[in-house]
């Protein structure tokens, strides 16, 4: 395994990288500036991945914004008794910075002043980009500064499609791609997906979402689907994905091509049902983890054994982080990546909201 410096830095650039925007998500940087906007936001991103990398390793650190030395914001870090410190530096450049004459020269010697100052203790250096991908001479611009830095091992360009994500990653969901991303060969990890295979991503959610009321109010056995298509959380993610049928949904999920002749209807269409049909379904498609007690009047109870690896994710993220039902719930949604390659904005603005002090 890496040293546990070498595994942060890691961390850093997998938060960073973690997911794209579309073209459109990056109009957002034509208004924001550097110094009040997206410095602080950074710093903040930056505080979000320390916090929850102590959850895991005794690492000392500190985040701090400069404006000197070349550098917007400084992570700086070392781990146990070591005398040394490392560096992670962050420049960004702004919408209205790549627009000003000689951005690319001052760019340059900023990096310089960068590598000078910190040496063989510096890390990595991030050049993040904030410009609208639609504006073709900010486009332009950063193509000729990527192809100036493309032989610096140590400079990494980001993107406007990774920047737009990553500036607004709520601290849950920090956490859970850390955990995730520490615990990948972890047993445990590996059952709680497997307890979700050929799951639809709303049977994904309503599953979890039954077993965190489980969990944390202790007493909840008894399952109705009125009951749970109210829940305001599953209501909402029921309103932002498509009600495909389920081989479709899957297909997306999981990066599959589908061909629409094997089937009788269009399997692109929204069927647009109701949030308690869509909860009844998905009920049904959970049968063998939520079972039927009594048909009469709809009443379904958890079956234990066949989520044990969900539960103990649960619990054992409740016990880190002290989430609420509905924060709790989307931290244990990513961390098990639930909606695979499936990409949808709303859907991953209404899991990626910041919902930590929320209460129960």
């Amino acid at each position: 395994m890496a040293e546990h410096s070498d595994l942060f830095a890691e961390i850093v650039s997998e938060i960073i990288f973690n997911k794209r925007a579309a073209v459109r998500e990056t109009h957002q940087f034509t208004y924001l500036k550097h110094n009040s906007d997206l410095c602080p936001l950074v710093e903040r991103k930056l505080s979000h991945i320390r916090d929850a990398f102590l959850k895991h390793s005794a690492i000392s650190y500190d985040v701090q914004g400069f404006g000197d030395q070349g550098t917007d914001v400084l992570l700086k870090y070392k781990y146990g008794n070591s005398a040394n410190w490392k560096y992670i530096s962050i420049q960004i450049k702004s919408h209205d910075d790549l627009g000003k004459k000689g951005v690319e020269e001052n760019l340059q010697a900023q990096l310089f002043k960068i590598q000078t100052e910190y040496g063989a203790e510096l890390e990595h250096i991030y050049l993040i980009t904030c410009y609208s991908l639609k504006d073709r001479l900010r486009v332009d611009t950063a193509r000729r500064i990527a192809k100036s830095i493309a032989n610096s091992p140590k400079i990494s360009l980001v993107s406007p499609d990774y920047a737009a994500p990553f500036i607004i990653i709520s601290s849950n969901r920090v956490s859970a791609i850390i955990d995730s991303y520490l615990n990948k060969d972890d047993a445990v990890l590996k059952r709680a997906r497997d307890e979700l295979w050929a799951k639809t991503p709303l049977q994904r959610y309503i599953l979890i979402r039954i077993l965190v009321l489980f969990y944390v109010d202790n007493n909840y056995l008894l399952i109705d689907a009125s009951g749970i298509s109210e829940i305001s959380d599953i209501k909402e993610f029921a309103s932002l994905i498509p009600d495909y049928i389920d081989d479709y949904m899957l297909a997306l999920v999981y990066g599959d091509k589908i061909n629409p002749k094997d089937y009788d209807i269009n399997i692109k269409l929204d069927r647009a049902r109701s949030c308690f049909i869509r909860t009844l379904d998905s009920l049904e498609g959970l049968s063998e983890s939520i079972q039927t007690d009594d048909a009469t009047f709809g009443l379904r109870s958890i079956a234990m054994e066949q989520c044990l690896g969900l539960i103990t994710i649960i619990i054992s993220g409740n016990i880190k982080y002290g989430y609420s039902k509905s924060a709790l719930t989307k931290y244990v949604f990513t961390y098990l990546n639930c909606l695979g390659e499936y990409t949808n904005p709303g859907l991953d603005g209404f899991i990626n909201q910041d919902l930590d002090n929320e209460s129960f």
